[in-house]
C-alpha cells in the first residue's frame, strides 16, 4: 500500500485501512475508499470467532480467526505497517504462519 500510494505521490499515510464499523460481520474490510484502497477488491469480515477470516476490532486492529483463536494484527498509521506480534506466547506461532 505504502509503495503504491508513493508512486500516486501520495506520502501521507491513511488513518484507517477502510470505513468498515467494528464487529460488522459482511462489512468490507481494506478497501478505505477516501482514506485509499489497500486491496483492489475488499475482503469481507465474518461472524466473531469464525474460522479462517477477518473482523474488524476498532481503526487499527483487526483479527484473523485460525481453529477460532483470534490472531491480532495492527496497523501502524506512522509507519504504515500491518503486523501480528510473533513472539506473543499464546499467537505467535500462527502470527509466524500468516506472516510468511
Amino acid at each position: 500500500m505504502k509503495s503504491q500510494r508513493l508512486l500516486e505521490g501520495n506520502t501521507t499515510l491513511p488513518p484507517k485501512l477502510d470505513a468498515a464499523v467494528a464487529d460488522t460481520p459482511g462489512a468490507p474490510l481494506f478497501n478505505g475508499g477516501t482514506y485509499g484502497n489497500v486491496l483492489s477488491s475488499p475482503i469481507y469480515a465474518k461472524e466473531t470467532s469464525k474460522d479462517n477470516g477477518w473482523t474488524k476490532t476498532d481503526d487499527t486492529t483487526y483479527k484473523y480467526y485460525i481453529s477460532g483463536t483470534p490472531i491480532p494484527f495492527t496497523y501502524s498509521t506512522t509507519a504504515g505497517t500491518f503486523d501480528c506480534n510473533a513472539s506473543s506466547a499464546t499467537t505467535g506461532t500462527n502470527c509466524k504462519y500468516l506472516t510468511r
